[in-house]
């Protein structure tokens, strides 16, 4: 008889009492509806996952981990931006693939309005089949390239999430588009990211507002959160400095503490 190459990979994805705890170790608060609905999503991708390829087969067998809880580490930083930015702003998932971190977050934050860009037709079936099923009525899905809404009328996102996309520098360049004025992007980036080239190459008419290292259990290694917003000084400020893009070349940003 045949095997299924794919049914042999372990996927634990443990209980929703389990994905509590470790969530507050995130300083993320989930009720057992919303753990429940952060495990399905997760049972929901495993399944797909077998034709759509929608994460890498090394990462399925650490899905809750490397994914779930992952995504759900960024909610304080959202919640805390989202303080600048306005109660009533929408978050927009660029690139959002398996829906990661988009869906994890729309079902911690079910009172905030998601929209999850995908232009594979495939991954953005998935996105909708998701949404349908575990009904969350605060999440759409624009099937297309986000470079698509920029040109169009949907500027004047609150939040841009960003995670394994490209280049800071990329993603910038597209995110800036669709933020309000006082929109943050939030990249996330593997360990050390910042501290290598991003700190001294320039963002166009960005700064790198803060950093936040994220460790999450399950992995070894802790990533990090670059916030970034538009730079809104004076064209002539600090020109005597010879600023441009990000103020102050190759100064630290801040740390938000958790």
């Amino acid at each position: 008889m045949r095997s299924d190459r794919h049914s042999e990979i372990p996927v634990e994805l443990g209980s929703a009492a389990a994905l509590i705890d470790d969530a507050r170790a995130l300083d993320v608060i989930l009720t057992t509806k919303q753990a429940e609905g952060v495990l399905a999503f997760g049972r929901l991708l495993v399944r797909w996952n077998r034709r759509f390829n929608l994460v890498s087969r090394q990462d399925v067998a650490r899905l809750r981990s490397r994914h779930l809880l992952d995504s759900l580490s960024l909610a304080p930083i959202l919640d805390g931006v989202r303080q600048h930015t306005g109660p009533g702003s929408r978050v927009l998932d660029a690139g959002s693939g398996a829906g990661l971190p988009g869906l994890p977050l729309a079902i911690a934050r079910p009172q905030v309005d998601f929209v999850l860009v995908e232009r594979g037709s495939r991954k953005a079936r998935f996105l909708n089949q998701v949404i349908n099923e575990l009904g969350l009525g605060n999440v759409t899905v624009f099937a297309g390239d986000a470079r698509e809404l920029a040109s169009g009328d949907c500027q004047g996102f609150g939040v841009v999430t960003a995670r394994a996309l490209a280049p800071p520098d990329e993603v910038w360049l597209l995110a800036r588009r669709l933020l309000s004025s006082t929109g943050r992007l939030l990249l996330m980036s593997r360990t050390g990211f910042v501290e290598d080239d991003v700190r001294t190459t320039p963002l166009d008419g960005a700064v790198v507002e803060a950093v936040q290292r994220i460790s999450v259990p399950g992995l070894e290694r802790a990533h990090e959160v670059m916030i970034i917003r538009a730079d809104v000084k004076p064209m002539n400020a600090n020109r005597s400095s010879g600023a441009h893009g990000q103020s102050h070349r190759g100064s630290k940003p801040k740390r938000w503490g958790r």
